[in-house]
């Protein structure tokens, strides 16, 4: 997500001519100069998308997508050095729990990251063991259990066979949220530009982004900015379902899977946070999944009429 990692991918589109698609690409950072102003915003968003357009002028084929968080959420595996992972899990494990090869991820994790490792919480734990870690701080695990935080995430992974998560910290910076979310929205102005949110579901603190990113974008940040309504749902059904071939998905058609959500605009809004991240949107009274009733009147009926998109 930062400003010049795209280009290996860019290089990729460009020698094989795939049609490619660049997930949760937007600026998360901006110069300590910068102007809140949407002038000031707009200019920042238009620099951090020169390589893309560059790339788009020679005819690289690419679509991407954006969350409206400052912060992200994945694995803890997804931190550790390219020489570790190669082989697959069963392979990281067994060096997790060799003495030298830990000792050697530790020293990459501390080099690598520094005191930022710190700043990441556990969404999730695997086993009911470490299950109290969910929702604290890395650096105050460690603390607890008077090991360094390279150290504990080691030998965390290794005890949970993998089986943990992890948020990161956001920024406290009010201003820069808001950078952050006006720029997410300038570029769902784009054609080229979806809503992804790489839900992650799990565990007791998952990241917000869950269970608020579409409302959230539909409702406080279409509101405050002023967007298009009708826009913003295109970019969330019928442009990614064009873009990644999902046949009668995306659209109210005959024929169509009867996938179907009814809200409010004036009253649709996220309630999920990142200290209360289970928290259902409201403003969404009815959801219809392959034309069978999963939400009435606001509430969950426990239908699972949802079928593998191929």
């Amino acid at each position: 997500h930062g400003g010049g990692g795209a280009s290996e991918f860019l290089e990729i589109g460009r020698r094989s001519g795939a049609k490619v698609h660049l997930a949760h690409y937007f600026p998360r950072e901006f110069p300590s100069g910068a102007e809140a102003s949407r002038k000031g915003v707009e200019q920042a968003v238009a620099e951090f998308m020169r390589e893309i357009d560059g790339a788009k002028r020679v005819g690289v084929d690419i679509t991407l997508d954006a969350y409206p968080y400052p912060a992200g959420s994945t694995m803890p595996v997804c931190r550790l050095p390219g020489w570790a992972v190669e082989g697959g899990p069963h392979a990281i494990i067994r060096r997790l729990r060799s003495k030298p090869q830990r000792a050697r991820i530790a020293a990459f994790l501390e080099e690598r990251h520094g005191e930022a490792l710190g700043s990441h919480v556990f969404t999730y734990v695997g086993s009911a063991k470490n299950r109290w870690m969910e929702g604290m701080v890395w650096r105050d695990v460690a603390r607890h259990t008077s090991e360094t935080v390279a150290n504990m995430i080691c030998r965390v992974m290794a005890e949970e066979d993998l089986n943990c998560g992890l948020l990161v910290a956001p920024t406290s910076s009010v201003r820069v949220w808001r950078q952050i979310e006006a720029g997410v929205i300038m570029l769902l102005e784009r054609p080229d530009y979806t809503v992804g949110s790489d839900a992650i579901p799990v565990g007791g603190m998952p990241h917000p982004r869950a269970f608020g990113t579409f409302p959230r974008i539909l409702g406080r940040l279409r509101r405050r900015h002023g967007a298009s309504l009708e826009k913003l749902v295109h970019h969330m059904t019928d442009l990614p379902a064009r873009r990644f071939g999902l046949k009668g998905r995306g659209v109210l058609a005959k024929g169509a899977f009867a996938d179907v959500v009814v809200f409010d605009p004036e009253e649709i809004n996220d309630t999920a946070t990142y200290e209360d991240p289970r928290s259902f949107p409201a403003g969404i009274p009815y959801v219809a999944v392959n034309g069978q009733v999963a939400v009435d009147v606001g509430r969950c009926t426990g239908v699972l009429a949802g079928e593998a998109v191929p």
